[in-house]
């Protein structure tokens, strides 16, 4: 059966600060990646999931209608939001953070075709099952980031917007906000998870300010408890290998036990 529905959730990281008097632990939507690539399911977490990566390139425009209102305009350099550090490294170093901890694969980047965000899948050429771009949001402060939950077409109409992630071309990332940590952030959202209040973490819902309300510049690229224990919900424990080295030593010991059975027997 496909499952159909017209409308995926939006995740917004906004700069105003608010404290909140209960915590709650991480949250999680109603879809993940599949592993593979341009795969995505409705529940059954945890459960193994991996997903690839483009970016938007300049001049591109909105093709989703009413499924992302919150911005107007056509996208920019993504590079150009701080030339000073390598984008591409950077969004991959996030993406295998992620997979560090958990079942989920980062797939790498793949080429993108310039379509418009939302556009059919079907009538498109390549793209990354998660598009990053930046484009014009609401001027200086409010609203930084948005990203929307995993999914395809055939979980969402306009499916192909889903887990796509968008900055907004008017913030300072030079100085004021930290790239590296919102885009940690929002590909935790674009992975499947939700907003937490826990202290530290990376998926809290608004961006960090010190004691008189000013961004902290520069952050933690890492994950708290809280994360990791989000983002196993989704994708279960990262496999470990067993390593070789004890392989190589019961060989070792097998190889010596032999040459010692066959010197018995030579001399017998």
């Amino acid at each position: 059966m496909e499952f159909k529905t017209p409308s995926l959730k939006l995740i917004t990281f906004a700069i105003i600060f608010t404290t909140t008097t209960t915590a709650h632990a991480f949250s999680t939507f109603n879809t993940a990646w599949n592993p593979g690539a341009n795969t995505a399911r409705f529940g059954g977490n945890p459960a193994p999931g991996g997903a690839t990566w483009s970016i938007i390139g300049v001049g591109i425009s909105d093709a989703s209608g009413p499924t992302d209102a919150d911005h107007a305009g056509v996208t920019t350099s993504l590079a150009a939001l701080n030339p000073a550090l390598d984008i591409v490294s950077i969004i991959d170093d996030a993406f295998d953070l992620w997979a560090s901890v958990s079942g989920f694969t980062n797939l790498g980047q793949v080429a993108d075709s310039g379509v418009g965000f939302g556009a059919s899948e079907a009538g498109s050429a390549s793209f990354g099952d998660i598009r990053i771009g930046a484009i014009d949001f609401d001027g200086p402060g409010g609203t930084l980031a948005h990203g929307f939950q995993p999914g395809t077409e055939a979980e969402f109409l306009n499916g192909s917007i889903a887990g796509d992630i968008h900055l907004d071309n008017e913030e300072d990332w030079g100085g004021t906000f930290d790239l590296a940590y919102v885009l940690l952030h929002e590909i935790g959202h674009a992975l499947g998870l939700g907003h937490s209040d826990v202290p530290g973490s990376v998926l809290l819902p608004n961006y960090p300010v010190d004691s008189l309300g000013v961004p902290i510049p520069t952050l933690a690229f890492a994950l708290t408890d809280d994360d990791i224990a989000g983002i196993q919900s989704i994708y279960g424990p990262a496999v470990v290998p067993l390593p070789g080295a004890p392989i190589l030593f019961l060989s070792a010991l097998a190889l010596i036990s032999f040459m010692k059975r066959k010197q018995t027997s030579s001399t017998s």
